[in-house]
């Protein structure tokens, strides 16, 4: 009884209220199969209570006991579902995809009854890494399956990464068709999943600038705070804070601080470095994203770097932000966030400088030809490259500025 008690308090959301209880089991020396069962719901709450890389490490922890005891736990799916989750949301994205593709490449007739599930799963890891092409494809194919059998997940969250995911591509017919679709499905699944489902909508709304969809991101992020749900108060404010308000992304800084792994330490830094608009620590967020190949979220952190380093006046942060942007903009169909401007506007006399330094003029010649002195060309040269984020005069040709 009192382990259908923790699992209905898992399914309904409360992890909170039934943690420590089952760490405690865990911990024990009691009967190891109902031990095993108490750490499988344990992961999943640890996933969602900022404890994302202790619940990896219980989750190969429960495999070993199985392995070793020969035990078959009733509660084993949460254990899958909270591996999955800690994964996604402290953004091992690929250990998700490897892990789901194993499994549809080696057990194909227990993933005829499952593939839906198992192909869901592996869409909505593409659409949180931003991959949107591997996404949709995934995601369609997961769709159908689900629209047949109508499982216990049903298409709801299919429907809802799918608009997020069209969004994501820049097809705002078809992330509007899936988001009227997701808005038609009912669902009557665990608090993660519809969860998930939900933040989906939220995103792809965001995506789209439909009004209200910041507000209820943050709505969301407040309730789950106010249930210790870290991981995903976290990740909704990321969502919600990308022109955030100081307030907002103090808010993001903090939760973000109580959660464990990169992720975690990017969305920490992105709060920080956009409320001291300071580009060297959103670059610092920036190299953590790349690290994790989320391209889009490391795009914001590069774009806000950007902005900000031009505003200062800072061009070597500058150079470095618009190198990773240059390489960004050849992989994603579109950015989440486009700069605000080409930089701090010239004057007249430095557009004429530029220009004639941008043909091959050497200072000598550009000071001759405006009756200037070296000195004076020199200095507005130094102006020129701090406004526009450059090192040699090379980088002036076809700049929309000269």
């Amino acid at each position: 009884m009192k382990l259908a008690g923790y699992e209905l308090a898992i399914h309904q959301g409360e992890y909170a209220s039934v943690a420590d209880d089952l760490e405690k089991a865990y911990r024990s020396d009691g009967d190891p199969t109902y031990v095993v069962n108490c750490a499988c719901l344990l992961t999943m709450a640890w996933a969602v209570l900022g404890r994302e890389a202790e619940a990896i490490a219980l989750a190969a922890d429960v495999q070993q006991r199985m392995e070793h005891a020969k035990l078959a736990p009733g509660m084993l799916s949460w254990r899958t579902e909270g591996l999955f989750a800690a994964l996604l949301c402290s953004g091992q994205w690929e250990d998700c995809v490897r892990i789901l593709t194993d499994a549809l490449d080696q057990r194909p007739k227990i993933m005829q009854y499952l593939g839906g599930a198992a192909e869901l799963a592996l869409g909505v890891a593409y659409t949180y890494a931003g991959r949107a092409d591997l996404a949709i494809d995934t995601l369609l194919g997961a769709q159908a399956q689900l629209e047949i059998r109508r499982s216990y997940y049903g298409p709801a969250l299919a429907c809802s990464a799918l608009a997020f995911a069209y969004a994501q591509a820049g097809d705002v017919q078809e992330s509007r068709n899936f988001l009227d679709l997701a808005a038609q499905e009912e669902q009557h699944v665990a608090w993660f999943t519809s969860w998930m489902a939900e933040f989906c909508v939220r995103m792809a709304r965001r995506w789209l600038n439909d009004p209200g969809a910041k507000q209820k991101l943050i709505e969301s992020a407040k309730e789950d705070i106010s249930k210790g749900r870290t991981t995903t108060a976290s990740i909704s404010l990321f969502g919600a804070t990308v022109h955030g308000t100081d307030e907002e992304l103090a808010l993001l800084a903090e939760v973000s601080s109580h959660r464990q792994g990169k992720m975690a330490s990017v969305n920490r830094l992105v709060g920080e470095g956009s409320r001291k608009k300071d580009s060297k620590v959103l670059l610092q967020a920036a190299s953590l994203a790349q690290e994790l190949h989320l391209d889009a979220v490391e795009s914001r952190c590069v774009v806000l770097a950007l902005d900000m380093a031009r505003e200062r006046g800072d061009s070597q942060s500058a150079r470095a932000a618009q190198h990773r942007l240059d390489r960004l903009v050849e992989t994603l169909p579109v950015l989440p966030l486009m700069p605000r401007t080409i930089g701090p506007e010239l004057t007249e006399r430095e557009r004429q400088v530029a220009k004639m330094a941008s043909q091959g003029l050497s200072n000598k010649e550009v000071a001759n030809r405006l009756q200037l002195s070296i000195r004076t060309v020199e200095g507005h040269l130094y102006q020129i490259f701090t406004k526009m984020g450059i090192s040699s005069r090379s980088e002036l040709e076809g700049s929309a500025q000269v």
